[in-house]
């Protein structure tokens, strides 16, 4: 996966991106599909060096494949990388301890500078990832699969809805354009064209 043309192009970025777990990251809810203990498959034998590397794919207590979507890997690599930008995760799941511990399997909790893994309304925890990063709502971008969560909005964050495909480099493109055009910084005239696309915005 080549890297976002948002990373590039010289225009701002917002300070803090934040991602949903279920459905956003990974196709299934880690508290009712999963059924612990997760754990890694056994590697195969060593097989003729692939074209590309395998989608990481855990196995829970009744040896249920659960994988990541296969944008989740490149696309957070992408992003831990940029330079200003900071990472995190608001999850409402009723298995926060689960929730990590599929993250540690992935070995993409590495990438996340800030972990919000608890129930409840999203807004708590905009709320203290404000706290913690001191990033303010304006300067945050956040990817969800869940219509209700577009509450955030009222604080001021930028909310981009995740359809069934979690989130490559064209939503995350489309996103961060939307979230330039609704905060007035450079590159906004090519934020206006997707609003009504992939349901972002401010309310």
């Amino acid at each position: 996966m080549d890297p976002p043309k948002t990373l590039t192009d010289t225009h701002p970025l917002p300070k803090l991106i934040i991602f949903d777990l279920d459905f956003t990251l990974w196709p299934y809810w880690i508290d009712t599909h999963a059924i612990p203990p997760l754990r890694l498959p056994p590697p195969p034998p060593p097989p003729p060096p692939p074209p590309s590397s395998p989608l990481p794919t855990l196995l829970d207590a009744t040896n249920t494949p659960l994988p990541l979507y296969p944008a989740t890997l490149p696309l957070l690599a992408h992003l831990a990388s940029a330079s200003g930008v900071r990472l995190a995760v608001a999850s409402r799941t009723h298995t926060p301890a689960l929730a990590l511990q599929a993250l540690d399997l992935y070995n993409v909790r590495q990438y996340f500078d800030y972990l919000e893994i608890y129930p409840g309304s999203k807004t708590r925890h905009m709320h203290r990832l404000r706290e913690k990063s001191g990033v303010e709502f304006r300067d945050m971008l956040f990817f969800d699969d869940e219509r209700r969560n577009r509450d955030v909005c009222g604080l001021g964050v930028w909310f981009v809805l995740v359809g069934e495909r979690g989130v490559g480099g064209g939503l995350f493109d489309r996103g961060v354009r939307g979230w330039r055009g609704g905060v007035g910084v450079a590159g906004a005239e090519e934020g206006k064209e997707v609003v009504e696309v992939v349901e972002v915005g401010l309310i």
